[in-house]
């Protein structure tokens, strides 16, 4: 379910609440629920027939599959990588001073200067990485507000631009809207549209190049359970591997 990650915000911060997760592409209607709390995400969809859930713990660095049929689970690690840093979208808190290396743990970062970009105040930031020794550097025009880049510039000479749209709504919740261009070293360009709901600042609607809409629906702040996170009683480990059957699971389950 690779449409779920689309929605999962690399900050978590947001109180505990539950939503549909939808993904529209052409004529394909695809349906979730997500349970939200704090730095842990669980969705609960059908994988051919079988009702699963997928578990991202941030907390805990962990990524969990439940089959809820066959009682079986996986878990696997996980580790955050320099292409996931930069996708990260902090809180925003007017006022505050903000460093880019909050985000980027092993990087050097310089202030260089305020600038207006896309009619938005920014700070210009000059981020150094160690590649093997050798210095990489990327600039980035943070938004004072919302501390998003509205323009990076990468190593590679790829950019990154960002436009953003205040004071909208989004089933029926204020939220801003972000319209991002991407240029990449050959000169080809992609874009991409995505609405973050301005209390929980998590991506509520997402639409892409191709058209592909994801979206959460119904969003209701309420407890979620921390047994919504946990792997049940009951429940084996195993192995798994992708496989291509037609019937059941696309996730086939082999014994360690």
């Amino acid at each position: 379910m690779v449409f779920l990650l689309a929605l999962y915000s690399a900050v978590t911060q947001a109180v505990s609440f539950t939503a549909d997760v939808v993904q529209i592409k052409g004529d394909d209607l695809v349906n979730a629920r997500i349970f939200w709390l704090d730095g842990r995400v669980r969705f609960e969809y059908l994988d051919q027939g079988v009702q699963m859930a997928q578990i991202f713990d941030s907390k805990e660095n962990r990524v969990i599959w439940l089959d809820t049929e066959k009682k079986v689970y996986i878990q696997r690690a996980t580790t955050e990588t320099l292409a996931e840093q930069r996708q990260q979208v902090s809180r925003p808190v007017d006022g505050e001073s903000y460093n880019p290396c909050e985000s980027y743990k092993k990087a050097e970062c310089v202030r260089l200067k305020t600038a207006e970009i896309n009619h938005r105040d920014t700070d210009k930031w000059l981020i150094t990485f160690d590649d093997n020794g050798r210095d990489e550097h990327m600039f980035q025009w943070i938004d004072k507000h919302y501390r998003i880049p509205l323009r990076q510039e990468n190593p590679d000479g790829s950019i990154l631009d960002v436009s953003i749209v205040d004071d909208i709504e989004v089933d029926g919740r204020k939220a801003y809207k972000l319209e991002m261009l991407s240029i990449a070293p050959d000169g080809s360009r992609t874009s991409q549209i995505q609405w973050y709901d301005s209390a929980l600042n998590v991506i509520v609607r997402q639409q892409d190049d191709n058209g592909t809409v994801r979206e959460l629906r119904n969003i209701k702040l309420e407890p979620v359970s921390e047994d919504k996170f946990a792997i049940p009683e009951g429940y084996e480990a195993f192995d798994t591997r992708l496989s291509a059957s037609e019937n059941g699971s696309s996730i086939t389950f082999v014994s360690q």
